[in-house]
């Protein structure tokens, strides 16, 4: 794992899409390298790790998508191939996105196909847990990075762990089940957003590839591509937003 000093690759590895994919959300590590690559960052890298091998040592962000209940086992048996990884890029501040199932399966407690809880790899100390019926509409978050949009997709509510703070606070829907919506704990970001998030959300993608790129003593530059393709985004959550009367 880097020591934060600077060097030439941006590293962006995006874990087991294969099967980490379901609403699309290992696409956040394509929107991250084309938002960098747009900005003139350097040797961008965008990295897919489908086995435990193909992890770099060195890496500046890392994506964890959602996956399907059916695959939930095969996804943490994947994942638990990585951990010491994980949590040597959590140790080094590099930026981790976790979003749904892939989340549930790096905090405490997530629940198998059978519902019942089983541990997991405990990078997040919160944990997930059932709930009565499922969720699939849209969610809106008013956080401190501006108003997030996307959907949620889930049947699970999320207790924030020790160390742990809400992502935002619901504006429209369910998020964690009690007012808040997913968890900060150091450089690791845990969502029920789905979008994917960094593509509907362009200003909290930069946020983040702004702190991956401060620890090897770089800027994000502005971009007038991706403020092009800011505008589109705008005028989807606009829609969104709109509709639910917000």
């Amino acid at each position: 794992m880097s020591d934060g000093t600077e060097r030439d690759a941006f590293v962006i590895a995006t874990l087991f899409p294969s099967i980490l994919n379901t609403n699309g959300d290992a696409a956040n590590a394509r929107v991250l390298a084309q938002r960098a690559r747009w900005a003139g960052v350097a040797n961008v890298s965008l990295i897919e790790v489908e086995h435990a091998k193909q992890m770099p040592r060195d890496v500046d962000f890392v994506v964890v998508g959602a996956c399907s209940e059916p695959d939930v086992v095969r996804a943490h048996e994947r994942l638990a191939a990585v951990q010491p990884a994980l949590e040597a890029a959590g140790t080094a501040g590099v930026p981790v996105l976790a979003v749904g199932t892939g989340w549930y399966l790096l905090s405490q407690r997530f629940l198998t196909p059978g519902r019942s809880s089983e541990a997991g790899l405990g990078l997040f100390s919160g944990s997930a847990s059932k709930r009565s019926q499922r969720i699939s509409d849209d969610l809106v978050v008013d956080t401190a990075y501006g108003q997030l949009v996307g959907y949620e997709n889930h049947s699970t509510d999320y207790r924030l762990g020790q160390g742990e703070k809400p992502l935002g606070t619901v504006a429209y829907g369910s998020g964690n089940g009690d007012g808040a919506e997913g968890a900060l704990t150091g450089s690791l970001v845990g969502t029920h957003l789905h979008g994917p998030i960094l593509a509907r959300n362009p200003s909290f993608a930069d946020h983040l590839l702004s702190r991956a790129l401060e620890r090897t003593g770089r800027t994000l530059p502005t971009s007038a591509r991706a403020q092009e393709a800011d505008r589109f985004a705008a005028n989807a959550r606009s829609a969104v937003t709109t509709a639910l009367g917000l």
